[in-house]
């Protein structure tokens, strides 16, 4: 169990360390898109660390969002990559979705409703956990506190269309 926290403490603490060097960062991914289409449905298979058999699809909007790596996007305004405002997906390997969400209440996260979340330097976090063969996948996304009202509702919908598949 330990283990399984540790992990699950390193991929947040990854997710945010690779957010935060997007600080800076001139040139990121740009994500490709067919003309006419306003969303992209991005898919990622495992990685190092994580179930071959498990692989996740998600409609990321073509336009005002970079992927800055693998498994996280920032949204863009004006070409201008917001780094305090992104998308990221984790891989709670070994957990179920209840383990995860107790290793998620060690780190300051509440439910309410089916989404965990928290406050911490006026940015707010959430999740939505996901269980597939007794392993957990996390879709988290943050904002300003003081952005809620433009953010929330786009980012919900992102994370409503994200899916666990098979291989």
């Amino acid at each position: 169990m330990k283990n399984n926290m540790k992990r699950a403490f390193i991929g947040i603490l990854a997710a945010s360390l690779a957010a935060a060097s997007l600080t800076g960062c001139a040139l990121l991914d740009k994500l490709h898109s067919l003309p006419g289409n306003d969303s992209t449905s991005q898919s990622a298979a495992s990685s190092s660390g994580q179930p071959e058999q498990s692989a996740y699809s998600i409609d990321i909007p073509a336009e005002g969002w970079n992927q800055a790596s693998p498994g996280m996007w920032a949204a863009q305004e004006d070409s201008k990559i917001l780094t305090n405002v992104r998308i990221w997906v984790v891989s709670f390997e070994g957990q179920t979705a209840a383990e995860a969400e107790k290793t998620l209440s060690a780190d300051d996260y509440w439910k309410e409703g089916d989404v965990l979340q928290r406050e911490q330097d006026s940015i707010i976090s959430k999740a939505v956990l996901h269980e597939s063969g007794g392993d957990a996948w996390g879709v988290f996304y943050s904002y300003p506190t003081a952005e809620a009202e433009k953010w929330d509702t786009q980012m919900s919908e992102i994370a409503g269309t994200f899916q666990l598949s098979s291989r």
